[in-house]
């Protein structure tokens, strides 16, 4: 659960291709980097690709590009340098020092002024205080990433941020709430033509209707997804 969340959560900056040949890679570049706000990026892709398998190298990437953005004085380096070692931590289990992590990131975004940003940790947090069932702070998150993503017309992060709702009202049962964010988030993702996020939207349209014994119209979402899953 939780690193499905994750998933969906952490391509703010760095959406990219993952694995080992990606790591070897960015490896290799960071051998001849020079001690500027490039080298802060590549530690941070480093960081963002071994969350998944081996988060203490996570860790360490995450730490060391929070050093270097310190000593250049780069507030977006930092913010997202945190946000990463807090993903490290997350999938870790140390969910309270994820937390810290998560809640400095935004610190940091804030204090640059970075809305994009903001939204983005918002929605993060959201998603973490779903995993540990606080349900009214998780609303309280991922409705101020929807609001802000609103204003910036993102329609992108928007179609996620109403995913991602959804799920909240649906762990807490509300079926209906939960239906009616998956919509909104599919009308989104259908304008924008994002059809990853159309086929994660339609598996959880899916889930809520089994959830209320709707047999019928969870089969046609389901059927729906994997036509576009398997063009994918």
């Amino acid at each position: 659960m939780l690193l499905a969340f994750l998933l969906v959560s952490v391509n703010y900056l760095f959406a990219q291709k993952q694995g080992p040949d990606v790591i070897d890679s960015l490896k290799i570049r960071l051998k001849g980097a020079i001690q500027d706000t490039g080298k802060v990026r590549l530690m941070g892709k480093l960081a963002f690709q071994y969350y998944r398998f081996d988060t203490d190298s996570g860790i360490y990437y995450a730490r060391q590009a929070i050093s270097l953005a310190e000593k250049l004085k780069w507030g977006t380096g930092l913010a997202f340098s945190w946000n990463y070692l807090g993903t490290n931590y997350a999938v870790k289990g140390n969910f309270v020092k994820a937390l810290e992590c998560f809640n400095t990131s935004l610190s940091n975004y804030t204090a640059i002024a970075d809305q994009q940003g903001i939204a983005f940790l918002s929605n993060n947090l959201g998603n973490f205080y779903r995993i540990q069932k606080n349900y009214s702070k998780a609303k309280e998150f991922i409705e101020r990433a929807i609001l802000i993503n609103e204003g910036l017309r993102n329609k992108a992060e928007l179609a996620k941020d109403y995913n991602n709702l959804g799920c909240v009202f649906q762990d807490m049962k509300e079926f209906g709430k939960s239906d009616s964010c998956y919509r909104k988030g599919l009308i989104i993702a259908e304008q924008v033509n994002n059809q990853d996020m159309m086929a994660q939207l339609l598996i959880n349209v899916a889930e809520n209707k089994l959830a209320i014994k709707d047999f019928c119209g969870a089969l046609e979402s389901g059927i729906k997804a994997v036509k576009i899953s398997e063009k994918l």
